[in-house]
């Protein structure tokens, strides 16, 4: 705010920002993560001057929008490996099987 109590527009898209970002918490978690994990979760909130949690935020959506990325490439490469000939439906479905298996495994061990 400026002297006197004035707040500037730049103020009140900060404080807004703020406000609505606190209205959409909902949930509260608590993480065991190793110290190299602890040290650059720590290191980005400073560095992107913003919290820890909003660190975990965008890493959550970086994370999530990549693999859906990612599954979207594969169900379209297999699709034009199928209309070309070069898979059977069965041989398809069996690699995606076989990936699906393999993620929930990777679930598992963490």
């Amino acid at each position: 705010m400026q002297p006197g109590g004035i707040a500037t527009r730049l103020d009140l898209a900060v404080i807004s920002a703020h406000n609505y970002a606190m209205t959409q918490t909902k949930h509260r978690t608590s993480f065991a993560l190793d110290e190299e994990t602890i040290h650059r979760l720590r290191t980005l909130a400073r560095t992107w001057n913003v919290s820890q949690a909003e660190v975990v935020r965008r890493a959550v959506h970086l994370a999530y929008t990549r693999s859906e990325s990612e599954a979207g490439e594969v169900r379209e490469r297999i699709a034009e490996y199928r209309a070309a000939g070069r898979v059977a439906a069965d041989q398809a479905n069996a690699y995606l099987r076989r990936l699906r298996d393999e993620r929930e495994h990777w679930r598992d061990e963490s």
